[in-house]
């Protein structure tokens, strides 16, 4: 080939060359960009908006609807850190390690969140028929009432109990060290003013908030409404102070603890609170409020003779005139009522029954579930029957548990002359098929109580 005809069609190539890369320019510029400096493909909409942008690497780092919203972004290491609906609503979130922290569906509500850990928290199960689903208005109502938001700062080192400093103010504002639990009339009013009795033990303003159970579904759940009760505690945490005779260093000794027996076995609004929704059985319940508040929390758990225990609330609790026969026709109502639930329901569904007040006496069902969420050497099972027969070996072990200082018998006698009990004149004795209708019923279940290493009840 002649040589000029080789340059006039190079010449040729590099003028349809530069002609495309123009025409592309011109025309398909709102549509692919390469910017050299920040080494980002760009692409856009018509309207010139960001569609999407990916690093070198062709990672995600944003995406936009095409009103120029945000769908989407990536971190450094190419992770999502937020997802948006068409509606600029956000779907999707995670923290620095990539863990999703929570999810909405498309009308922005949450589906999902995540305890401390990471470890995810569906907070609805998928829904069966078996119940209504439940309402847009109930969630919202419940939703403010989910602990696992609060966010507790680190507690102070130099305490014993959990207390932190408000950032607003000095105050110092303390948790409860302990929870005495247990179920109506085993004891725990007793148990818990022979407590208070140790020199190491502060009292709250009284024995039984009823905060985390009950009252917080009246306040909000504001959780100053709940540290409130503890403020003579904290006075008295914060002017108790030893000195490390070796270190020198200052040391807060003092506990504080909440004794509302309730705490034990009432969820009565565990199908409204997040991570129950449209459940059959609860999935979150006190015991996870309590650990994400503070995971070192010490339980004490006391039971009692269950058949014992029911006699002893109906007469306690109960208003006006109960005689032998009316309480057992509603002890034939109440296991009627049970055994009708459980022909519908798990056991455990019908144990957190609050309409009937049989169940509270299955001890290994509540139990077992403070055991699936605390570690064995922060739970302590005390029987009342124990309590009465040698209350100093059973004090003792509790004053152990506790790491507080070990009382002399001389000691512990003063304290438990000054001991307060809930008793009542009885205003029947319950019939002695009564007792056996109630001992049948109550017999398998006191026989799971072993493998707490807790005396069978016979």
């Amino acid at each position: 080939m002649p040589m000029k005809n080789w340059n006039r069609r190079k010449c040729t190539i590099a003028v349809f060359i530069l002609v495309t890369a123009f025409f592309l320019t011109g025309r398909y510029s709102d549509m692919y960009n390469f910017n050299f400096l920040s080494a980002t493909w760009d692409h856009t909409d018509t309207e010139g908006r960001a569609i999407s942008q990916t690093d070198t690497e062709d990672r995600a780092i944003s995406q936009t609807d095409t009103k120029g919203r945000a769908i989407s972004q990536t971190d450094k290491d190419g992770r999502a850190i937020s997802q948006t609906d068409t509606e600029g609503r956000a779907i999707s979130q995670t923290d620095t390690e990539g863990r999703a922290i929570s999810q909405t569906d498309t009308e922005g509500r949450a589906i999902s969140q995540t305890d401390t850990d990471g470890s995810a928290i569906n907070l609805a199960c998928p829904w069966n028929g078996s119940s209504p689903p439940l309402g847009d208005t109930t969630k919202k109502k419940y939703e403010i009432h989910d602990l696992f938001r609060v966010k507790i700062p680190d507690f102070l080192p130099n305490y014993k109990n959990p207390c932190w400093r408000k950032s607003s103010s000095t105050n110092l504002v303390c948790l409860p060290y302990f929870h005495l639990i247990g179920f109506p009339k085993c004891g725990t009013t007793f148990t818990f003013s022979t407590m208070i009795g140790h020199p190491e033990v502060a009292k709250g303003k009284w024995k039984e908030p009823h905060w985390i159970s009950r009252h917080r579904f009246e306040d909000s759940s504001h959780l100053q409404s709940y540290l409130d009760i503890f403020s003579p505690a904290a006075r008295r945490i914060e002017s108790n102070v030893s000195t490390d005779s070796h270190a020198g260093k200052k040391f807060h000794p003092i506990i504080t603890g909440d004794g509302s027996a309730s705490t034990a076995w009432h969820n009565p609004n565990w199908r409204n609170l997040p991570g129950n929704y449209n459940c059959t059985e609860p999935r979150v319940l006190t015991p996870h409020y309590i650990h994400h508040l503070n995971p070192s929390t010490k339980i004490i758990i006391v039971v009692r003779n269950p058949t014992d225990r029911i006699i002893s609330g109906y007469n306690y609790f109960t208003p006006g005139h109960i005689t032998a026969e009316s309480f057992h026709q509603k002890m034939v109502d109440e296991l009627r009522t049970f055994e009708d639930c459980c022909s519908k329901y798990s056991l455990r569904t019908c144990a957190y029954n609050d309409n009937i007040r049989l169940p509270i006496g299955l001890y290994h069902v509540f139990i077992s579930d403070w055991m699936k969420v605390f570690p064995e050497d922060q739970i302590l099972l005390v029987r009342l029957e124990d309590m009465h027969e040698d209350p100093y070996t059973m004090f003792s072990k509790i004053f152990q548990f506790l790491g507080l200082r070990h009382l002399s018998r001389s000691d512990l006698q003063e304290i438990l002359k000054k001991s307060k009990m809930n008793d009542k004149e009885k205003k029947f004795q319950a019939k002695n098929e009564t007792r056996r209708l109630l001992g049948d019923f109550y017999r398998p279940h006191n026989i799971q109580l072993s493998k707490f290493k807790i005396p069978i009840y016979i």
